[in-house]
């Protein structure tokens, strides 16, 4: 019993324990509409405690290296400082409420610098990420009603997203989800190492089929973008593999095709653009940083300057009536001019490079960060990544892009030795 039950056998139960918390974090960030404090923390308790165990037990500090890896996990932890360093010059109202969307920024940043057990691999994160993206596609589906929301294009759009809506999540996260799927499927596909059987092919060819359909239903515009941006892209880079000449002119094929596509989309043709919202989001804070351009307002004075300014004076009574509820909470719906706001041209700058950094790091699989990393920047101009409800998955995607693979790879290389 006792060789059984040795430290080994423990250490290895709560590396599994520690993964489960890593993939309770990711189904809880999906699932945000479910109003549930055990969905939405248990998974942040028991990822976190774990590892904080396993830094004891393995002495974590004793393998520290100063590398591109570590040296990067400190430009979002000075990002969070920000905050804080203002802290005693902001004078705004909602300072604890905005700081607590960016606790991951430090949490997972302190992950990263110490690492992960090595059970870890992308081969089980995105396997996971897939099989959840189906799960919650054919839930929302059986919900909806199955099959017979199919009466036409709208009314199928329309009930779909509300029932999403309802038991899972906004659009823009939720498309984002799926986007990181395909993505996924892409990587499993053509770029892991060894071959991948055949029934695997065609059960990753009837995921990508099932997820693209799914996003061909969404109502949010910048994941409909993202998403068959995101498939043209991919697929130009696997003919550019097999012929140059071909890659080059099916680039040209699908980009015209991508143009067609999006522009019938329901919420880009007409006049939805003319009367989005958005747009009076922008042109208002572009205004306001005019007068506080290299550091910004503070993190919580920005958030009221923003509410007086913008929110009460630009936007219609139909809008705010619509929204009264929640009218303190509406934010830029843009990653790069809210940071602006917030810090100015130096938080710009510490933002770009927590974007732009990671595509530079891990060699063995530049590309997919490439990529992972354009989405991520693309969907930062409608909405808060790093600083809002994006923030978690954001950190995930982090600890894929730079720290999942490169414990896999210390694995394997320790086991040669």
């Amino acid at each position: 019993m006792n060789k059984i039950f040795n430290k080994d056998f423990i250490l290895q139960i709560l590396h599994y324990a520690n993964i489960l918390g890593f993939m309770w974090i990711i189904l809880a960030w999906l699932f945000h509409s479910v109003n549930s404090r055990l969905l939405t923390y248990g998974g942040l308790y028991l990822f976190f405690v774990t590892w904080i165990i396993e830094f004891v037990v393995e002495k974590r500090w004793q393998c520290f290296q100063l590398d591109k890896r570590t040296k990067y996990f400190f430009v979002p932890i000075i990002f969070f400082a920000l905050s804080l360093l203002y802290a005693p010059f902001d004078t705004g109202t909602h300072f604890v409420r905005l700081l607590e969307y960016r606790y991951p920024l430090v949490g997972f940043s302190l992950v990263g610098l110490f690492g992960m057990n090595n059970c870890y691999s992308l081969r089980l994160v995105f396997n996971y990420i897939i099989v959840l993206s189906l799960f919650s596609i054919c839930y929302v589906f059986v919900k909806a009603g199955g099959f017979g929301i199919f009466e036409s294009f709208a009314v199928a759009q329309d009930m779909y997203s509300k029932v999403r809506m309802e038991f899972v999540n906004q659009h823009m996260q939720f498309d984002f989800f799926l986007i990181v799927a395909l993505i996924g499927i892409w990587y499993l596909l053509f770029r892991q190492e060894g071959k991948v059987i055949w029934y695997k092919k065609v059960l990753y060819a009837l995921s990508a089929i099932i997820i693209t359909s799914t996003l061909f239903f969404t109502e949010g515009r910048s994941g409909f973008i993202a998403g068959f941006g995101t498939i043209g892209l991919l697929s130009v880079i696997e003919i550019w593999r097999y012929r140059r000449w071909l890659g080059i002119l099916t680039s040209f094929i699908i980009f015209f095709v991508l143009v067609a596509v999006i522009s019938q989309h329901s919420r880009i043709k007409g006049r939805q653009m003319q009367q989005e919202v958005r747009l009076q989001f922008w042109d208002g804070t572009l205004d306001l940083i005019k007068h506080h351009p290299i550091l910004g307002y503070g993190m919580s004075r920005a958030q009221d300057v923003y509410y007086t300014e913008v929110v009460q004076k630009r936007l219609s009574e139909d809008y705010k009536q619509h929204w009264k509820t929640q009218l303190w909470r509406i934010d830029t719906h843009n990653q790069y001019l809210q940071t602006i706001l917030e810090f100015g041209i130096v938080g710009l700058v510490l933002l770009l490079m927590i974007y732009i950094l990671p595509m530079f790091i891990e060699e063995s699989h530049r590309l997919l960060n490439i990529i992972l990393c354009g989405v991520s920047m693309f969907q930062s101009i409608f909405d808060m990544f790093v600083t809002g409800t994006f923030a978690q998955f954001f950190c995930v995607l982090l600890m894929i892009m730079l720290v999942v693979e490169q414990q896999s790879l210390s694995s394997r290389l320790s086991t040669h030795e």
